[in-house]
């Protein structure tokens, strides 16, 4: 986010997510998680990958003091699709029934703005290329699920949380967008507080 790594601090801590970039991995627990899974290609295929390793209980540790380096280039807009088809994928495969439902009122927001905005932007036909990607997954979600279930130790209440939301900066730089982002973000504070605190707090 643009901050210096001296702001985080010195000490070693657990947190829910890694780049691929640069980790350090045991073998036994990769295995046990399922791997990587080889169909995401790029775009949430670390998140996927991380997230099951917290859905199963075991911890993630970022080392400041681990330095990696890590060549790369800005990437074009070829990467909409695997970040559009695989996100909605890696909620189906992941989350809870109970957490699907219960932020179903999140995505009837999320999810038109998102397809207004790609559209605005001549993105429509990534857009729908991702939702025919998405289809082609479909048939293999049920043993998808199957591993996550059989893996988790850590419900979603506990796992996931509620945080600002990364937009590209050629997709938000006016001030009205700005400030439809800050309003967008409370409300979805506030509501996955509520879920935490009552049908996801256990």
């Amino acid at each position: 986010m643009d901050r210096p790594l001296a702001e985080r601090g010195a000490g070693p801590e657990d947190v829910g997510v890694a780049s691929t970039c640069g980790l350090l991995l045991d073998r036994a627990v990769a295995i046990d998680v399922g791997l990587f899974d080889e169909r995401y290609f790029i775009g949430k295929e670390d998140g996927d990958f991380t997230h099951r390793v917290a859905l199963a209980g075991y911890r993630i540790l970022e080392l400041p003091d681990a330095l990696v380096l890590h060549r790369s280039r800005p990437r074009g807009t070829w990467l909409f699709y695997y970040q559009i088809r695989n996100r909605w994928h890696f909620m189906l495969k992941n989350y809870q029934w109970r957490t699907l439902v219960c932020i179903l009122p999140c995505l009837a927001i999320h999810e038109p703005l998102q397809l207004i905005v790609l559209h605005l932007k001549g993105h429509a036909r990534v857009y729908w290329k991702a939702v025919g990607g998405l289809l082609a997954l479909l048939p293999a979600l049920p043993r998808d699920r199957a591993v996550a279930n059989r893996i988790r130790k850590v419900p979603d209440g506990r796992l996931l949380r509620s945080d600002h939301l990364i937009i590209r900066g050629d997709l938000a730089q006016n001030a009205l967008v700005k400030l439809g982002q800050r309003a967008y973000e409370g409300f979805l504070s506030g509501y996955w507080r509520l879920l935490t605190h009552t049908v996801l707090a256990r």
